[in-house]
């Protein structure tokens, strides 16, 4: 439906929310440090990397009923 008025669909890889929420963290340091020190989610993710507990996933990267869509639109 989308492509049918005019966008550039695709789904989201792992990489491409890296990428994201690397330059998001950046450009809103303050913003990020705020949320993890409520959240933890960064530093528990991390956690798990390192330790090769993959306990943290990303449920739209994880599972088939989720997704994350990109669509832009080219005039």
């Amino acid at each position: 439906m989308l492509r049918d008025k005019g966008f550039n669909v695709r789904f989201m890889k792992w990489s491409d929310v890296v990428k994201n929420s690397v330059k998001n963290i950046s450009l809103h340091f303050l913003d990020f440090l705020k949320a993890e020190m409520k959240t933890w989610i960064m530093s528990n993710a991390i956690k798990g990397f390192l330790t090769r507990n993959r306990g943290y996933t990303i449920p739209s990267l994880t599972k088939e009923e989720f997704k994350i869509l990109y669509g832009r639109r080219y005039s």
